[in-house]
């Protein structure tokens, strides 16, 4: 099993690691459960690639990524797509003043 992630850690938003430069003996509850997923996941087998860009799915058996420069053609029996979310703010009249 292949984990490929965009990040430089995988995470997200909500599960992200701490920064090397932030190294802390007491991690809070969400970075705890991060580190317990990435764990749980290396310890069933998954190899987590970070800093990959996938960049074309040719098929639901043919996904094409850069992977520390260097194309690569995976070919999974079995395709999980995780895109995850991207904000949009909606601008109101008014949102760009301060104290709003």
């Amino acid at each position: 099993m292949v984990l490929l992630d965009e990040r430089a850690a995988p995470g997200g938003q909500y599960a992200k690691p701490l920064a090397g430069s932030h190294a802390d003996a007491a991690p809070d509850a969400q970075f705890r459960t991060g580190t317990e997923l990435r764990e749980r996941a290396l310890r069933a087998g998954v190899r987590l690639e970070a800093e990959a860009v996938v960049w074309g799915g040719f098929a639901s058996d043919e996904i094409a990524a850069l992977l520390r420069g260097r194309a690569v053609t995976f070919r999974p029996r079995r395709l999980v797509l995780a895109p995850g979310a991207h904000e949009a703010p909606t601008p109101l009249p008014g949102w760009t003043l301060r104290g709003l």
